[in-house]
């Protein structure tokens, strides 16, 4: 197994995470994908925002 799956799998690779965004701002997140600046991944939270409050 290459070295990078060995680590991926040891969880000793991650993804950096840019911004986590609800799915009710979707377009708030593609409008920052969309601009080319973001270094990490953005995350869309796909639950029900009722039951986190």
């Amino acid at each position: 197994m290459p070295a990078t799956l060995t680590h991926a799998d040891t969880g000793q690779l991650r993804p950096i995470t840019e911004r986590v965004f609800p799915l009710s701002e979707a377009s708030q997140a593609f409008e920052q994908a969309r601009q080319g600046h973001t270094r990490g991944k953005i995350i869309l939270r796909v639950e029900d925002e009722e039951r986190r409050r």
